[in-house]
């Protein structure tokens, strides 16, 4: 008898497994965040020079890069998920590092898409890094860490308020380039409106 109850549930699974996506696709299959908001997608990549002179050599001794979504969820604020990163190398490759960081951002542009408007934005993100340094015992190794950071700037719009520049000032309680916790940033925005 309980060998039949058994084989009745098991009868039954697969009728579940068939009607549940039809329950789900009952709902609504437009999503109000992904298609009905503005969202943007940005990318930065910057070269950064520790000494003027290197730029005749066209030695670029770090390279920060980013990749972010965002979405608009109330008027000019935008938040959503980032990937960035950094390689640097100098002194004769007596120190080199990689960071790569995973996080989220909010960006709120204060007058909205107009010619230039003024950009604050914010970010937390966690940090995996490996560095190598030919001067210590043991040269390489790794820190994760979690940090975050602080922007202000302008937008510009480049064309029809699809394409815009950002450029900002970018705050990180870490050291950033020539020992300083400031450092020069810009990131290219595609628009999407729905």
């Amino acid at each position: 008898m309980v060998r039949l109850n058994l084989y009745k549930h098991l009868i039954i699974i697969p009728f579940l497994i068939i009607l549940m996506p039809l329950y789900i696709l009952a709902q609504r299959a437009k999503s109000d965040i992904s298609f009905n908001r503005k969202q943007f997608v940005g990318a930065q990549l910057n070269p950064y020079l520790h000494a003027l002179e290197d730029i005749a050599y066209l030695r670029y001794n770090s390279k920060v890069f980013a990749l972010r979504y965002g979405v608009e969820f109330t008027k000019n604020l935008y938040s959503g998920p980032e990937i960035s990163g950094m390689v640097e190398k100098y002194d004769n490759n007596m120190f080199s590092s990689s960071k790569l960081n995973f996080g989220i951002f909010t960006r709120y542009t204060i007058l909205g898409i107009r010619k230039i408007c003024p950009l604050l934005e914010s970010g937390i993100f966690y940090q995996s890094g490996k560095y190598h340094s030919q001067a210590r015992p043991e040269p390489d190794w790794k820190k994760d860490k979690v940090g975050w950071y602080a922007s202000a700037g302008v937008g510009i719009n480049l064309y029809k308020r699809k394409v815009t520049l950002d450029l900002m000032v970018k705050y990180s309680p870490d050291v950033q380039f020539e020992s300083t916790h400031f450092t020069p940033t810009y990131k290219i925005n595609y628009h999407i409106h729905p």
